[in-house]
């Protein structure tokens, strides 16, 4: 598996600059990026992108050669909001995926418990939505998406909307899921702290929505934010989100 993105460009037509300018990345299969930046960077645009829900002004995303020109079983997206179906139990939110595409009702079952276990909710397979907590829905969403067994797992900030505790636990399974199923994972963050914790490279955007720095981290996982290296780490890409959010402040300053 290869996804690829060339020369790629978006402008809104509500906007007077574009939003993505020239972004050439490529993924392979069983990495996990980290995409970073200043607000309005472009980020989430990036990866619509590369979900197909938005489509290039200019340039072109490839996966395994094909461009991708509209929304896809082969890439699922992971949302801030969990969006479960409140009308659906646990299983039957994590099953619905599965019986759209087709899957018999023995596959259905095996997979969506299996998935459950995975994140630790197989007990609660048949509370419905409103009786979990923020935590718990997301977790069960990323049970419904990693079921679908996509070629590529986007995630636009999914944790944003948890409180600190939450976040981290869930942070903490996610890096375990990732270790175990390998899964190809491009996720959005503004949080330093998150990227380090999960990637296996970091791509930092300007406010011009331009790829100014890429990072390897090349830590063990599980990864420790009590490393010294991680702190390091850390503190640098912190710095360089400022230089960037300073840039961009003193741009205005000077167009007024």
């Amino acid at each position: 598996m290869s996804l690829t993105i060339e020369h790629l460009y978006k402008h809104f037509p509500s906007s007077t600059r574009s939003t993505l300018e020239d972004i050439n990345l490529e993924i392979c299969e069983g990495e996990f990026i980290c995409v970073i930046g200043p607000s309005g960077c472009g980020k989430t645009t990036l990866l619509n992108l590369i979900a197909g829900l938005e489509l290039p002004t200019k340039g072109e995303i490839k996966l395994d050669g094909n461009a991708i020109t509209g929304a896809g079983p082969d890439r699922v997206v992971m949302f801030q909001e969990s969006a479960l179906f409140p009308w659906l139990s646990v299983a039957n939110n994590v099953k619905f995926g599965l019986k759209i595409a087709g899957k018999s009702k023995q596959e259905q079952e095996q997979t969506a418990m299996h998935y459950l276990k995975l994140v630790q909710l197989a007990h609660f397979k048949d509370y419905r939505c409103h009786e979990l907590s923020g935590g718990m829905k997301q977790r069960v969403a990323l049970a419904r998406a990693l079921a679908l067994d996509s070629k590529v797992l986007l995630m636009d900030e999914p944790f944003a909307a948890l409180d600190k505790q939450t976040r981290n636990m869930l942070r903490d399974e996610i890096q375990s899921i990732f270790m175990k199923t390998k899964k190809t994972v491009f996720f959005i963050t503004h949080s330093v702290e998150e990227a380090v914790f999960f990637a296996d490279r970091i791509i930092m955007l300007s406010v011009t929505g331009k790829v100014v720095s890429e990072f390897k981290v090349e830590f063990p996982r599980p990864r420790h934010i009590e490393n010294p290296d991680f702190i390091e780490l850390r503190a640098m890409l912190l710095k360089e989100i400022r230089k960037e959010v300073e840039k961009s402040a003193q741009s205005e300053y000077d167009n007024n």
